[in-house]
């Protein structure tokens, strides 16, 4: 039996229908784009046609990658990991490439072609995950275990799958039409028929992870024996963060730590790809990357709870990051950095908004007390 869906259509600027669960911007890397994002303590590894590592908002290294071609395709990394070092020492960051090869990814941007370790050297890599002690790494038909990096367990697969899942003890396994979770310990196996999903695990490293399911049909959370569907409208990309589930949907963030998605205030600009960070933060961004946190201090309160109404209803189809005025202003931090500006164009020669937008008498004053304290 195919599982159900529900959908709780979202209205242009609204939610689920309770209190937002406000995120505030912790860092920026300007000018950076990412097929996979891995953060490690206070260091993060950016993987994208170049490689760059940042220590908060600064990027200390940034080297081009040699694809192998004259030009490196839209997408280079498939698939991403902070593994136990193969060398018995610390973490390794590690990746799969479009060209079916696993490579480790040193702190001064060095690649190390790793296939070899694990006793390949023909076959193509598809991707790689990791949780606790457990790493596994799926090939076309086949799937790799080990839980010290030196003993591997092989399966062989009957098709291919698209996506790759670990946590400690489980792994789950996403094909066509279904998937295909796997408890090491007790050796057996469930199969949920989704199609065209995405496995990943709520709290991978935790005692009681639960299993995800994404796709762009809908999101499904494992709560006891079951996956149940989770009411909210479509989503354009989703990340596991540690025990969040961060959710892009319209040009908003959402966060899910149970079952209730909750409004995080964070504006998108749509259809940008989001990563997750083992401690619950969230990185956004297509062309430069933005990283947010639900544990950091929201900003100004006055510019919540009166000012970003108004943005949401008056100026975001433009004003958000990427958006058609190519100038971001959905945070306090941005309008007081465009403070001059924002009042000539809003208070003084009433040229923005444009002809066609709404902005009320009520609105501008509301604005103006803001903006003049």
């Amino acid at each position: 039996m195919r599982l159900p869906i529900l959908f709780l259509l979202l209205a242009a600027c609204g939610g689920t229908g309770t209190l937002p669960l406000a995120a505030a911007p912790v860092s920026a890397l300007a000018d950076v784009h990412a097929d996979q994002v891995i953060t490690q303590g206070d260091v993060t590894y950016a993987l994208g046609a170049q490689l760059a590592i940042a220590r908060g908002d600064n990027v200390t290294t940034l080297v081009p990658v040699d694809c192998g071609t004259p030009r490196c395709p839209a997408h280079v990394w498939t698939s991403a990991a902070a593994i136990p070092a193969l060398d018995g020492d610390g973490r390794w960051i590690v990746a799969t490439r479009f060209d079916g090869t696993l490579w480790r990814i040193r702190l001064d941007g060095e690649l190390e072609a790793i296939g070899t370790r694990f006793g390949i050297t023909h076959e193509p890599f598809r991707a790689v995950a990791s949780a606790g002690s457990t790493i596994a790494v799926l090939l076309d038909r086949a799937l790799l275990v080990t839980d010290d990096g030196v003993h591997l367990t092989r399966y062989d697969l009957d098709g291919a799958h698209a996506s790759l899942a670990v946590a400690e003890d489980r792994i789950a396994l996403a094909s066509p039409h279904a998937i295909s979770v796997w408890n090491l310990t007790t050796s057996t196996r469930r199969t949920f028929a989704i199609d065209n999903a995405r496995a990943a695990f709520l709290d991978a490293d935790g005692k009681a992870p639960r299993l995800v399911a994404m796709s762009s049909r809908g999101i499904w959370i494992e709560h006891g024996s079951a996956l149940e569907p989770l009411d909210i409208g479509t989503v354009a990309a989703s990340a596991i963060a540690g025990a969040h589930l961060w959710l892009e949907v319209g040009k908003r963030l959402y966060v899910v730590t149970d079952t209730t998605p909750l409004d995080t205030t964070v504006a998108s600009a749509g259809n940008e790809p989001i990563f997750g960070t083992p401690n619950g933060d969230v990185w956004i961004g297509d062309h430069g990357l933005r990283r947010y946190s639900l544990g950091a201090s929201t900003g100004d309160p006055t510019w919540t709870a009166k000012i970003q109404p108004i943005f949401q209803r008056v100026c975001a189809h433009c004003h958000l990051p990427g958006g058609d005025a190519d100038l971001d202003l959905s945070t306090s931090a941005s309008w007081t950095l465009e403070h001059d500006e924002i009042v000539r164009r809003v208070l003084v020669t009433t040229t923005m908004p444009p002809a066609g937008t709404v902005l009320t008498e009520g609105d501008r004053a509301t604005l103006s007390a803001w903006l003049k304290p």
